[in-house]
C-alpha cells in the first residue's frame, strides 16, 4: 500500500533539499517528529541509521531509520522500523523535480512492508483520502512549502 502527497515550492531543488535530507530541519515541518539522535548535523547519507522518537495515535513511539536510497538533491529514501515485529518496516521516499523555476515535490509513503491485512489497507486509503486529519492544521508538504518559501510563523 502506497500513500502519495504532492506540492509545488517557489525554490530550487538545492533550496529544499535540506528539509529534507536533515531530521532536525524535517522536525521544522513535520510534527510528528518529537526529538532526533543521529552522530551528524549534515545532511543524511546512504547507508546512514539514527534514532527517533516520533508521535502517532498521540503517543510517543521511538524507532530506527535508515537510508536506502540517497541522490542529492532529487531523492531520498528512509526505511522506518518501529513496533515489535521486527521485519515490519515502511519507506517513505521523497523526490525533488525542478520544474519552471520550482520544485514539485512528491511524498510517497510505501507501507507494502508492514503486514497490514489487505482489508484495512482499503481502509487506511480511504481515511487518508477522505478522512479528517488526526493533527489539525495545514499537510506537512504544505507545510514544508511554508517553510522553505519563508512563510512559516515563528
Amino acid at each position: 500500500m502506497k500513500l502519495r502527497e504532492h506540492v509545488r515550492i517557489r525554490a530550487s531543488p538545492e533550496a529544499v533539499w535540506p528539509y529534507i535530507a536533515n531530521p532536525v530541519l524535517m522536525s521544522a515541518w513535520n510534527p510528528k517528529i518529537v526529538s532526533v539522535d543521529r552522530m551528524s548535523e549534515e545532511p543524511l547519507r546512504l547507508g546512514e541509521t539514527y534514532a527517533m522518537i516520533f508521535k502517532m495515535n498521540g503517543r510517543d513511539r521511538e524507532g530506527k531509520v535508515e537510508v536506502v536510497a540517497c541522490q542529492e538533491p532529487a531523492m531520498l529514501t528512509l526505511r522506518h522500523r518501529a513496533g515489535p515485529k521486527p521485519d515490519a518496516y515502511t519507506d517513505v521516499t521523497y523526490t525533488l523535480t525542478a520544474s519552471r523555476g520550482q520544485t514539485a515535490v512528491e511524498e510517497c509513503v510505501d507501507m507494502t512492508h508492514q503486514g497490514i491485512p489487505l482489508v484495512f489497507r482499503g481502509l487506511i486509503w480511504f481515511i487518508k483520502t477522505f478522512g479528517k486529519q488526526s493533527e489539525p492544521g495545514k499537510p506537512y508538504l504544505e507545510r514544508l512549502k511554508d517553510v522553505v518559501e519563508g512563510g512559516a510563523k515563528k
